[in-house]
């Protein structure tokens, strides 16, 4: 599905004003729903700074907000408001996304790296120490699972431990919520388990193969002969080996000088091969046979 700024900013304060957002003191002139429209209006334009997307948001969309809040408010209200923006975003994302099909995938995200982490960090009670084959090292945090439509709208992500099978099992509770879909994952989520599981929720899961030892997959044959013999008889391959056999090569000097030199005295021109040369046998003539001397 495709829509336009306007509509996604529409069904943005449609949905947050169907939640219920507690709010103490009295009501702002900006509303809750018009702040959570904001933010998604925001994200859609990928404008990083408030101030800067604050001073623009007239311009494109004129009417839509006729009392906008200064910065610091709209930051300050806007961290309050993150788990409704979340909420709406993932509304969102259904909306438009494209259907049956679904990617999903986890990365390992490092929270903290200075010694005592572990017990001094927020995220202790969380983050632990994994392996990331990527760049070949271990790192302490967590890892982010996201499953997203073929043209990669997020649909949905979670935060696990960085072990694989916490991976595996949020890939399970993220694809309950797309029944019937085909779920394409890497070799991470290989697991006998997981596909049944995945089954009894109507949803396909598809892996690369899994080859076995002594099974491995056949290897690529060679180039044909014909190809092979086609491509060096080519015409332009044809023209190359016209002109280097036209065209004389370059002789180096001691060649030339050596020329010369039996030029000018025949008999330093010996005919007899070196020991180390293999020469081909060819029939020996009169001429050939050395003159003895009485």
């Amino acid at each position: 599905m495709c829509a336009s700024l306007e509509t996604l900013v529409i069904a943005a304060y449609v949905f947050a004003d169907s939640l219920r957002i507690s709010r103490p003191g009295p009501p702002g002139n900006t509303t809750d729903a018009e702040l959570v429209a904001l933010a998604v209006a925001q994200a859609i334009t990928g404008t990083c700074s408030d101030r800067q997307f604050l001073g623009i948001v007239g311009r494109l969309l004129p009417g839509f907000f006729p009392v906008l809040p200064d910065q610091s408010q709209y930051n300050r209200r806007l961290r309050r408001l993150t788990g409704q923006i979340t909420r709406v975003q993932l509304m969102i994302a259904e909306l438009i996304a494209e259907d049956p099909i679904r990617l999903v995938d986890g990365t390992l995200i490092a929270c903290a790296n200075y010694p005592g982490c572990a017990s001094h960090s927020h995220f202790a009670g969380d983050a632990s120490y994994g392996y990331c084959p990527s760049k070949s090292e271990f790192v302490w945090g967590m890892r982010l699972v996201v499953i997203c439509d073929i043209k990669g709208v997020p649909v949905g992500y979670d935060l696990v431990g960085p072990k694989t099978g916490q991976e595996r099992d949020s890939a399970l509770h993220l694809a309950g919520a797309h029944p019937g879909a085909t779920l394409f994952a890497d070799g991470g989520f290989w697991g006998r388990e997981l596909n049944a599981s995945l089954d009894l929720i109507g949803v396909t899961l598809i892996t690369p193969d899994k080859h076995r030892l002594g099974h491995r997959p056949r290897a690529r044959s060679p180039k044909p002969a014909s190809a092979w013999s086609s491509s060096r008889c080519s015409p332009t391959s044809s023209a190359r080996c016209a002109w280097r056999s036209t065209s004389p090569r370059p002789r180096p000097a001691s060649c030339n000088a050596s020329l010369s030199a039996c030029s000018h005295s025949p008999s330093r021109c010996s005919s007899t091969p070196s020991p180390g040369a293999h020469h081909a046998h060819s029939p020996t003539t009169t001429d050939d046979k050395p003159t003895s001397s009485l």
